[in-house]
């Protein structure tokens, strides 16, 4: 199968179903915000990596849940 847009990736991901993903440094609002929607959307099962009070504070920053994130 070829993609050709964002759009299909997604659709393809959620097809798929959820993969388990670790992110490394995860303390950036704009990565948070990325891994916090495709874990809600059923795209992946996201463990963070890195200095979990930075993470979470940079959470709260952003207003991203990290419920159900490890």
């Amino acid at each position: 199968m070829k993609i050709t847009t964002f759009d299909e990736m997604i659709s393809v991901a959620r097809k798929v179903g959820p993969v388990r993903i670790a992110v490394v440094g995860a303390h950036d609002p704009q990565v948070l915000a990325a891994v916090a929607r495709a874990q809600r959307e059923g795209m992946v099962e996201a463990t963070l990596a890195g200095d979990w009070p930075s993470i979470e504070a940079y959470a709260a920053q952003a207003g991203v849940d990290l419920a159900g994130i490890t």
